[in-house]
């Protein structure tokens, strides 16, 4: 058994022995928000048809006994409270860390997919830029003579993206060097090859079209470190890279962060 599997038994085995103590501590609290005695919800129990004295309900709320499912329900019925809402206080190691996951890598994805229709938008407005003087003008009075052709266009952008993000875009402070190092190289990752010369273009095209091979457009940046990494290298001899196909393709919404 791996290490990682063996840390999954026993996260699971510490949660699930959570449950009884943080379900006990929650029928206590609602108990006391009804200003019920112990004795009030064991004669209530009692006329939904659940027989527990006011010892065994002292002893569930100490985490001291076990609680069987019927009884769970029965007494979240009783105090009004979805049975969800008495063992919310604890977490499952192991969902919460694929909740995380799949949360970071949608955001990866969605960030990639605004990424390039960003690209693409600007790259249609410097080509328009050079083929309507109309709109050329209207930009060239915005900027104050800055933007007075299509190549000028995207530099005037990058300036005002620049002053914006200096008045206070949200930033991630990172304290821990390394951590923020590979964050920064992470976001390279994400970005690369959004942009790419006509050849390159061509080379990717190559790639796909052959067996319909579909090249990585994201990063799977699991936990086995870069090993993981389906990068595609643009000096490879696109044949080459598509006869290895079947080992290297996967799909890009399959991947886990």
């Amino acid at each position: 058994m791996s290490s990682s599997t063996l840390w999954n038994v026993q996260a699971n085995a510490d949660y699930v022995g959570a449950i009884e103590p943080s379900f006990g501590s929650a029928v206590r609290e609602a108990r006391q928000e009804f200003g019920w005695s112990q004795q009030k919800l064991a004669d209530r129990l009692a006329d939904s048809g659940l027989k527990l004295d006011p010892t065994a309900i002292t002893r569930i709320e100490k985490g001291q006994r076990s609680v069987r499912l019927s009884e769970a329900v029965t007494i979240a019925a009783e105090l009004g409270i979805d049975l969800n809402e008495l063992i919310k206080t604890v977490e499952n190691p192991t969902q919460v860390l694929a909740q995380a996951r799949e949360s970071a890598n949608k955001a990866m994805r969605d960030a990639r997919y605004a990424l390039q229709a960003m690209v693409f938008e600007f790259n249609d407005i410097a080509l328009m830029l050079e083929d309507q003087d109309e709109m050329l003008e209207i930009l060239r009075a915005e900027s104050g003579g800055i933007v007075n052709s299509a190549s000028t266009y995207l530099p005037w952008v990058a300036e005002r993206i620049a002053a914006i993000s200096s008045d206070g875009w949200a930033v991630l402070s990172v304290e821990d060097r390394q951590r923020r190092d590979q964050l920064v190289d992470l976001l390279n990752f994400v970005t690369k090859d959004l942009v790419v010369s006509a050849e390159d273009y061509a080379r990717y095209e190559a790639v796909r079209q052959q067996e319909g091979f579909l090249i990585d457009q994201f990063i799977d940046v699991g936990t086995q470190g870069q090993d993981d990494l389906h990068v595609v290298d643009l000096d490879q001899d696109p044949f080459e890279l598509a006869a290895s196909a079947d080992d290297t393709a996967v799909d890009p919404d399959e991947h886990e962060a």
